[in-house]
């Protein structure tokens, strides 16, 4: 019987596990903060946990043993713990993990500031170029304008080239592409 795809006796699923993972710096900081908690976890709960028996042989040996005895009358001791004490670098990886989520938030600030004047430039591109296909398509003596008494007059052939000359220029400072 011939097997196709995969050869004979290769487990696909071996691929996933004994796939390597490519750690970077933003994954570094969590991890070793993890491995330093789970550390102090482990030592300070066995150092909790132990007894200490004392006892006098029949030589009058005094004998101290983390067992008690069988045939002989002990005195079980439970020793002062120290409190529980930050493991050492532990407060320069939660200085690295602080300083660190310090700048990303610093980067994207300056990331989300930079893309709304970007979008603010879009914006004024697209109405300069609406503007000077708007006045391209009209003629100067089609446009009207108020003068300074309010009254409704047409625009003279300089005005609109001025006008026309402005929205150029609002186009060419917004639309650098």
């Amino acid at each position: 019987m011939e097997q196709t795809g995969y050869k004979a006796g290769w487990r696909p699923y071996l691929l996933v596990i004994c796939t390597p993972v490519q750690y970077t710096a933003h994954m570094r900081a969590p991890l070793l903060l993890s491995v330093a908690c789970l550390w102090m976890a482990f030592y300070s709960s066995a150092s909790l946990s132990t007894s200490i028996y004392q006892w006098v042989d029949s030589s009058g040996v005094e004998h101290f043993s983390q067992s008690p005895p069988v045939h002989a009358r002990y005195t079980r001791i439970n020793p002062e713990v120290a409190p529980p004490t930050r493991a050492p670098g532990v407060a320069s990886v939660e200085k690295f993990t602080q300083d660190n989520a310090t700048q990303r938030a610093a980067r994207n600030k300056t990331r989300e500031a930079a893309l709304r004047a970007k979008a603010d430039r879009a914006e004024q591109c697209a109405k300069a170029r609406q503007r000077i296909s708007q006045l391209q398509a009209a003629t100067a003596h089609r446009l009207f304008m108020k003068d300074a008494n309010g009254q409704r007059r047409r625009m003279t052939q300089p005005e609109f080239e001025k006008l026309l000359g402005q929205a150029q220029t609002r186009a060419d400072a917004n639309c650098s592409d």
